[in-house]
């Protein structure tokens, strides 16, 4: 059920391992010093890894509302490269249609929709 603040167990997760990892990293800084990319990297990792498992556990089974039906048709296309509405969205059409034949688990509509939680993982990241 939800937490006391309202959200759900899976983004309250996330957000206490944010807190976590950010917290650690600014006090171990020293005043004056800077913290490199790979100083953060594995803790990027970690928080990429925790997003994708909420993401991955929450995500829609099945064709999501809005235009998720339509880019998911012009992915699965007899050429494999369909054009949704314009603007087109080619890099996702092209990664969806990697993700529909790499990933050989699930509906189509599921591979596609973990395309999305995969890139707003690593958007946490």
């Amino acid at each position: 059920g939800p937490t006391r603040h309202g959200a759900p167990p899976t983004i309250d997760l996330l957000n206490r391992s944010l807190l976590a990892i950010s917290s650690r990293r600014f006090r171990s800084a020293m005043p004056g010093s800077c913290l490199s990319v790979w100083d953060l990297l594995p803790d990027s990792l970690v928080l990429a890894a925790v997003a994708l498992v909420c993401y991955a556990s929450t995500q829609f089974p099945s064709v999501p509302g809005g235009d998720s039906g339509e880019l998911i048709a012009a992915a699965c296309s007899v050429d494999g490269y369909g054009i949704p509405h314009p603007p087109g969205y080619p890099l996702h059409t092209m990664l969806a249609r990697l993700m529909i034949s790499a990933l050989p688990v699930g509906t189509i509509a599921a591979r596609v929709t973990f395309l999305s939680g995969i890139c707003s993982a690593l958007a946490a990241a």
